[in-house]
């Protein structure tokens, strides 16, 4: 395995990590807590490193500020607080399962921006996943038979992976393309916390002080693991194999959230493993067919 596709890996892990961190998180803070220090704290460290990048002129990003401002609020600030929300309710494979739809979200949003119909291979991974997704989620009970039904959490998931769509398709067209993708995520990440912050200070309690240190360790975890150094060795594997590959492992990322969920002593249902089996393999079928396509796809800090 060459140093591009571990680099993929360590990424993915974290972001699969990152829905059971951020579980742990709120016994402490509240949803919008969460995701307001999560990406509060990671633009801190991503506006220390572009000091050490050479910074393009201001002159440059004038004309890109509502798009940074649009990628900011529903990319990082509606993303992140339904995604949080979602965890407060529902169970970390429930969310990662149905985020695991974007890529089938997006080519659908493609198809519908683009007026071209998607591929016959795209079609039958979008059913084949949603089909999945469905199962996983409405089989999630603890007994492990469906109960058919659909929770707030599972809503606020699916709001969020629609977020998630909006950013991946408008970035492609808006963030410029002679500005370094690291001074573009610290924009926008910096934006959507500052967004995040005045409602976290309106809409939550005050925050008391942690009973343990897990939830502390947690939301460390989260903004230096799932948020800064994820992002990082993504970019990395990028620039090292292409996008293909580290797409193609970020399918996965629903596999260690249930890998890392069954250690904290919440196993998976037998549903759920069947749903995001069907996720991910319609998704990865789909993606080899049409590769292509794949490499114009990204992904953002999830």
């Amino acid at each position: 395995m060459g140093m591009g596709r571990i680099l993929a890996c360590i990424a993915v892990f974290f972001w699969g990590a990152a829905y059971i961190w951020g579980k742990i998180t709120m016994t402490w803070l509240s949803p919008l807590d969460t995701a307001t220090a999560r990406f509060g704290f990671g633009a801190i460290i991503l506006l220390i490193l572009i000091l050490f990048v050479k910074k393009p002129k201001s002159s440059s990003l004038k004309g890109h500020w509502w798009h940074y401002f649009l990628l900011g609020f529903i990319g990082i600030t509606c993303f992140q607080a339904s995604l949080f929300f979602a965890l407060s309710v529902t169970s970390p494979i429930n969310v990662a399962v149905i985020m695991a739809l974007s890529p089938v979200f997006t080519a659908i949003a493609e198809a519908i921006v683009s007026k071209e119909m998607p591929s016959i291979h795209t079609v039958i991974a979008i059913i084949i996943s949603v089909g999945g997704a469905t199962l996983a989620v409405l089989g999630s009970n603890l007994e492990g038979t469906s109960d058919l039904s659909l929770n707030w959490g599972d809503t606020f998931a699916i709001f969020s992976a629609l977020c998630f769509t909006f950013y991946t398709v408008a970035s492609r067209r808006w963030l410029p393309g002679h500005i370094t993708s690291l001074i573009n995520i610290t924009i926008v990440v910096t934006i959507g916390a500052i967004l995040l912050l005045p409602l976290a200070l309106a809409l939550s309690p005050m925050p008391k002080l942690p009973v343990s240190w897990e939830p502390v360790w947690s939301l460390i975890a989260l903004v230096i693991g799932a948020t800064v150094v994820a992002y990082i060795c993504w970019t990395q594997a990028i620039e090292r194999i292409g996008v293909s590959e580290p797409n193609l492992i970020y399918n996965f990322m629903p596999l260690v959230t249930m890998i890392l969920s069954a250690f904290h002593g919440a196993p998976p249902t037998w549903l759920q493993v069947l749903g995001a089996g069907m996720v991910i393999g319609g998704v990865t079928w789909a993606m080899v067919q049409n590769k292509p396509v794949v490499e114009e796809v990204d992904k953002l800090i999830v």
